[in-house]
């Protein structure tokens, strides 16, 4: 049976669309969209992106059991009251066969606007997830909505193809996708890519010198990734018996990211054994409790590269206030090798956050110059959120280097304010 669940926001929210077939017409004609998506029901790829700078949507169009989308429905061209006020109400049907369902009837959406044509949300949708004994076919879905003051209605419909989901053929996507994919992903959430690309060998998890000897942007990544995806976690586990040596590895790890319970020591040799102890012990990020560390800005960097929320570039605007360390991990490095003395706890920390600040200066310019919802995010906070004086300062600077045309003026070089480290032949504190 078809699982739904109601999901409330704040309050009726409004903002522009890019979506091809409803740009605005005219306010006296009733009109809008309807989505089924898997972008996030936050909804903040639509709300926290600066207005007039275009947010995007995709659509979905085949879902298997067990995966989670949105179904959505936004209205334009409603009627104003002399006090700028609309009154709305809409409905959602579910159609199987020839079957119509009712899912949401008459639900009331009303607030203010200056312009009929701005979209409006409302502040319940609809989430679906298919059950196991959901049978695979089309399934159709309607929403109606219906203005109370003109009496005016309009009707949306979408389908979307429930199938079993297979297996993918290795060859489905080059190696370059395969590595390059992680920067989009949000935008379009795809279990096939997801598959083959964890078990890929152009995807490493492994990376010298960082915190366990890991990628942790990787490892965030998948374990938000995945998550959406619980589905896959059984087919998984019926693969790992033929998986090659490396793919079982990363099977181990990912069940210890995903908290899932460890695999029977019995199907494991003796050295997956020890490697999946191992793995259990990993301290991982915890980057909104405490920002000191560069695992920390990977970990935030992974989990929007898998979920496009807002919440990780918001935290990562925080860590500037890390600027007073910018110097430290040089400094420390310096009368490291200067006193031959033991490095303090003290020093360490200060070590690490001043790398952190580096890592977090140097990525945002990076990711967000490749990411155009990384880049409306970070101009949504530095023109609505509350930034202390140093926080605005980089992040205006940073803005004015990677988005030119929205940010013009005097260009300072964030990356100047902290410069990285080489220490050759220099015992660098532990890494946390």
């Amino acid at each position: 049976m078809i699982r739904l669940r109601f999901i409330f926001l704040a309050g009726v929210l409004s903002a522009a669309l890019a979506w091809g077939d409803i740009e605005p017409k005219s306010p006296s004609k009733l009109d809008g969209a309807f989505v089924i998506t898997e972008q996030s029901p936050t909804l903040d790829w639509w709300v926290r992106v600066p207005a007039n700078t275009g947010a995007h949507v995709t659509n979905v169009q085949r879902v298997y059991r067990g995966q989670r989308v949105s179904l959505i429905p936004f209205v334009k061209g409603y009627s104003l009251s002399g006090q700028d006020r609309f009154d709305l109400s809409y409905s959602l049907f579910k159609k199987i066969g020839e079957q119509t369902q009712p899912i949401l009837t008459d639900y009331r959406i009303s607030g203010t606007s200056h312009d009929p044509d701005m979209l409006q949300v409302p502040a319940q949708f609809v989430g679906l997830t298919f059950a196991d004994n959901d049978p695979v076919g089309t399934y159709s879905f309607t929403v109606e909505f219906r203005d109370l003051l003109t009496g005016q209605t309009f009707q949306k419909e979408q389908q979307v193809e429930l199938a079993e989901w297979v297996q993918p053929e290795e060859d489905r996507f080059t190696p370059e996708q395969l590595q390059l994919g992680h920067i989009m992903y949000c935008m379009n959430p795809d279990p096939d890519w997801l598959w083959l690309s964890f078990l890929s060998d152009e995807v490493s998890f492994e990376q010298s010198g960082s915190a366990w000897g890991y990628n942790f942007v990787l490892l965030s990544f998948y374990k938000y990734a995945f998550d959406k995806y619980m589905f896959l976690v059984p087919k998984l586990d019926a693969h790992f018996k033929e998986a090659s040596a490396v793919q079982r590895l990363k099977i181990i790890l990912l069940y210890a990211l995903l908290g899932q319970p460890e695999i029977d020591a019995g199907r494991l040799s003796v050295d997956e054994a020890a490697y999946q102890s191992q793995v259990r012990e990993i301290k991982f990020p915890e980057p909104y409790a405490k920002l000191s560390a560069p695992s920390d800005i990977d970990w935030l960097w992974g989990e929007f590269f898998a979920t496009g929320l807002y919440a990780p570039l918001k935290r990562m605007c925080e860590g500037f206030e890390l600027l007073p360390y910018a110097k430290a991990p040089e400094r420390v490095l310096r009368e490291s090798k200067d006193t031959k003395e033991p490095v303090s706890d003290e020093h360490v920390d200060e070590f690490w956050k001043g790398k952190a600040f580096a890592g977090l200066l140097q990525s945002v310019i990076g990711n967000a110059a490749r990411s155009q919802l990384a880049k409306q995010y970070l101009a949504y906070i530095l023109e609505n959120e509350k930034l202390s004086k140093n926080s605005q300062a980089l992040l205006t600077a940073v803005m004015r280097k990677i988005w030119p045309e929205r940010y013009p003026g005097a260009s300072v070089n964030p990356a100047n304010i902290s410069t990285p480290v080489a220490a050759p032949n220099v015992i660098v504190p532990s890494m946390p």
